[in-house]
């Protein structure tokens, strides 16, 4: 729970009476615009403006659940599956007539398959899918008549800004909605051969992300002053304007890695690993043009020789060697 404490126009402001001014003549195209903001309820400034407050709570709500299964085909295979579901909800103040919704959701999955070949030798195969999705939103707080919209086919009131006055509009970023998908494939196999303990493997992910956002979409009015007669700037977007965006990138690595026991107090650990990503590539491009790709490689090599000596048990002493290439 907590205080909202905004500005609004007093009520000697909406009929024109300003202190240290004359009396000025309220346009009726104007009035509408300040009967759906609320009165003040606390100090009245000599400027005209007046305090609101009012008390608020950021409603805040989680539901979450998980899913597991695990079965065994047989003595060397078996399988593990988990779904993991999270919702979540928040409402926070954003100006006097609307109120701004959060709404996401994520969801993940995992396969993994395991498969013992022989006492030495084992195979991991895990396949993971995660879904993050949010929904931005506005909410009204007082019903506003369609025909004060800024654009006939707006489904809300786009932004009006006064100057030292809180916002009496929508945000001029909103609704906006983000979508981020990755899949991810990996493969582990591990090894036991003598003083050998050799484990390879491969990691291939591919992300997705995909946006809806407008910008000024409803119109978007703004004023320097409570008695300025005409706004400063308006803006708004064009028929045909694409607010879709899409970024797709991919990731390949590889690795293979040996700890050989030297000694029974020392293990040599040696490595390397190679990645390589692609992108990342967009799929969509704003502003009614056609799709547009942009691409990018990027290699990646990395070698590391460590040796570890253990003195006791539980406290081994490292000291290693390592070099990166990387373009």
């Amino acid at each position: 729970m907590g205080v909202i404490n905004a500005a609004s126009v007093s009520a000697e402001a909406r009929e024109g009476r300003l202190p240290g001014r004359a009396p000025v003549q309220v346009a009726p195209q104007v009035r509408p615009y300040i009967a759906f903001t609320p009165l003040p309820n606390a100090t009245i400034f000599a400027d005209g403006r007046g305090q609101y407050v009012r008390a608020h709570s950021d409603a805040t709500g989680e539901d979450f659940f998980v899913i597991r299964m695990d079965h065994q085909f047989s003595s060397k295979d078996s399988l593990t599956a988990r779904y993991t579901l999270d919702d979540s909800s928040k409402v926070t103040f954003d100006s006097l007539s609307y109120d701004t919704n959060f709404a996401g959701r994520n969801q993940y999955v995992v396969l993994e398959e395991k498969r013992i070949f022989t006492q030495d030798l084992l195979n991991t195969f895990r396949f993971g899918f995660n879904r993050s999705f949010q929904d931005v939103f506005q909410s009204p707080l007082v019903e506003i008549p369609r025909s004060l919209f800024f654009r006939p086919e707006a489904s809300v009131l786009g932004a009006l800004s006064v100057t030292s006055l809180s916002g009496m509009g929508t945000g001029s970023t909103l609704p906006r909605t983000f979508a981020y998908n990755v899949f991810e494939w990996v493969d582990n196999l591990n090894l036991l051969s003598g003083r050998h303990s050799v484990k390879m493997g491969a990691d291939i992910k591919r992300m997705q992300l995909n946006v809806n956002n407008f910008f000024n979409d409803f119109g978007s009015y703004s004023f320097s002053s409570v008695v300025q007669g005409s706004a400063n700037s308006y803006r708004g977007v064009l028929p045909g304007f694409e607010r879709r965006r899409g970024i797709r990138q991919s990731l390949l690595g590889f690795y293979l890695q040996d700890d050989f026991k030297w000694k029974p107090t020392v293990t040599w650990n040696l490595g390397l690993r190679y990645e390589f990503h692609h992108g990342p590539d967009r799929s969509q491009r704003e502003g009614g043009q056609p799709p547009e790709f942009f691409r990018s490689g990027h290699y990646g090599g990395r070698a590391v020789l460590q040796e570890s000596i253990v003195t006791e048990p539980c406290a081994p002493d490292r000291s290693g060697v390592g070099s990166l290439w990387e373009r």
